[in-house]
């Protein structure tokens, strides 16, 4: 999802796992390697995102090493804010990693949204919440139903 804003465009986008051999057969995605499910993440992600662009990216980015992270997190243009998930090293580790900023939680007070990873004993959930929905480009923000989820 996609907010644009002054030329720069803010994305929203979660649960990339990258590296997470198992993630396909958990959820479906197409691929038949991990190898190629994050080459094809990193793609999509690099085909839409613009070095001066913000991502937020709402938790679970990959299950990997932290030289993993760092090399999958290198490869990734713009500007990267990570909402932990269950899925990610510490505050600190991530920062390491090459993070912009690494947070529990956070309010986008531009957009009237509230970003989360709830954490239970079943599962982690990520919940955007906000508000106040554009529903035409002259506000600055998409039109409702013309974005498509890239990565």
């Amino acid at each position: 999802m996609s907010l644009l804003s002054g030329g720069m465009t803010t994305w929203l986008s979660s649960d990339s796992h990258y590296n997470h051999a198992r993630i396909s057969e958990f959820c479906g995605r197409p691929y038949e390697s991990v190898n190629r499910m994050n080459q094809d993440l990193m793609e999509r992600w690099n085909s839409v995102v613009k070095p001066l662009d913000t991502t937020y990216h709402l938790g679970d980015f990959a299950f990997a090493s932290k030289a993993q992270i760092s090399e999958f997190r290198r490869a990734l243009k713009g500007r990267i804010v990570l909402v932990r998930g269950n899925h990610d090293r510490s505050i600190k580790a991530m920062l390491e990693c090459g993070f912009d900023q690494v947070v529990e939680s956070m309010r986008l007070p531009r957009y009237n949204l509230f970003l989360r990873t709830f954490r239970t004993t079943i599962s982690t959930r990520t919940n955007m919440q906000g508000t106040s929905v554009a529903t035409s480009t002259t506000s600055g923000y998409p039109a409702r139903g013309t974005e498509e989820a890239p990565f």
